[in-house]
């Protein structure tokens, strides 16, 4: 399982397959129930020989202020991270089959870190 870590000086985030203990790291855990208007867990459709990730049944907004920064994909064998502007949809599809999957994460600039716990 991945290990998702904010560094206050850099204003960014790392992954890790393991855990930092470092005071200017703080560590991101992942909402897994949807509990805003807005939805953040994503949403997984597999097409013929790749899948369609998107962020929210309800597609999840992209304005400037409110937005999904990128979407995290844990495979069997790596990891693929694709990252979003504020004015594009958070929906990517990927090359790989859903059964590649482990995990997906999704980060929102509001609120944080989001994670598909069903991949079924």
């Amino acid at each position: 399982m991945k290990k998702f870590y904010y560094d206050k000086d850099t204003n960014s985030i790392l992954v890790s397959e393991k855990e930092i203990n470092n005071n200017q790291l703080e560590e991101l855990v992942a909402n897994t129930k949807e509990a805003a208007l807005e939805k953040h867990i994503p949403v997984v459709k597999e097409l013929d020989n790749e899948t369609e990730i998107q962020v929210g049944n309800v597609l999840h907004p992209s304005t400037e202020e409110h937005y999904i920064e990128w979407i995290y994909v844990e495979l069997k064998n790596g990891n693929l991270q694709i990252t979003f502007h504020c004015d594009e949809q958070p929906i990517a599809i990927i090359p790989y089959k859903k059964e590649d999957i482990l995990a997906v994460y999704s980060y929102c600039n509001l609120h944080g870190l989001w994670k598909l716990e069903d991949l079924s």
